[in-house]
């Protein structure tokens, strides 16, 4: 699939803290700061020698690559900077390889996970690192484990009778950008349901058929999109609940055209947004 964060070759490691003087040659480092990546040499990879810690912090254990084990660590303002190249996810998407961007990717989700998890959602206690990066609280009363979550999305294309698709975009979005229709799961819910409720809330749209196409790891901050085909019962829309600022139908021809002459914006290469318009673009439904 011609999408990022789908590749990630990380072999699971226990989530041990390593101390900074027990580190090889070998071993590698993602320094995190704010989302951001540290990247040297067109890689997030930094070999432990090269990284520039000034306090030799401990280290979170990821995975392993190849023969090397991967770090992370949460740099704030306590490495020296190197070239102080730091990206975005986004531009690793556009910029590396699928598998460095897909480790990156990995790396910032389970850091900002570890960074809001600091206390007990039971009691209100410490957590400390536990197995396969949970958290255990620190009060022995209470031993509570809470384990990483990964928020479910759908993101669907829906297609009316007369092979037209359906778009939205929020009053947020840089202008002229429109997207197909995507929302979050609902506790007792399924993803089928998920698709019918979301596109019916947001545009007034019915669905009939759903076909699943794709998923993406999108890590902003820790979700997951699953990707939809469906076509619509009824083709009225209605905007009810304030989440878009518009949504239309709109044929191909109409949508290259403006496309050509920067009157809209398809979203980024890289997302499965743009994956499911595409799709429909080269009409292979």
């Amino acid at each position: 699939m011609p999408f990022a964060f789908i590749h990630n070759p990380l072999t699971n490691l226990p989530s041990l803290r390593v101390e900074h003087a027990y580190l090889t040659d070998d071993d590698v480092v993602v320094l995190i700061r704010n989302n951001e990546v540290l990247v040297s040499r067109h890689s997030p990879l930094l070999r432990v020698r090269d990284a520039g810690f000034i306090d030799h912090p401990a280290l979170l254990q990821l995975g392993q690559h190849g023969s090397r084990r991967v770090f992370i660590h949460d740099s704030q303002d306590d490495t020296a900077r190197l070239d102080d190249d730091w990206w975005d996810l986004r531009r690793m998407a556009v910029e590396m390889s699928s598998d460095l961007a897909s480790i990156a990717a990995q790396a910032c989700a389970i850091n900002h996970w570890h960074k809001n998890h600091q206390f007990c959602g039971k009691c209100g206690n410490h957590t400390c690192l536990g197995n396969e990066h949970s958290r255990v609280c620190t009060n022995n009363a209470c031993n509570n484990i809470t384990y990483p979550r990964v928020d479910p999305a759908i993101i669907v294309s829906v297609v009316n009778e007369n092979d037209e698709i359906l778009l939205g975009r929020k009053a947020s979005w840089e202008p002229g950008i429109y997207s197909v229709i995507a929302g979050f799961l609902a506790h007792g819910e399924s993803l089928e349901n998920c698709v019918a409720r979301e596109v019916k809330e947001e545009t007034g749209v019915s669905i009939d058929t759903v076909e699943y196409v794709s998923s993406q790891p999108w890590p902003f901050p820790g979700a997951i999109m699953i990707g939809y085909h469906a076509t619509a019962k009824n083709q009225s829309i209605d905007l009810t609940d304030d989440e878009l600022q518009d949504a239309i139908w709109i044929s191909r021809q109409v949508l290259l055209e403006k496309v050509e002459k920067r009157e809209m914006k398809l979203s980024i290469k890289y997302s499965i947004s743009r994956y499911l318009l595409e799709r429909w673009l080269n009409d292979k439904l």
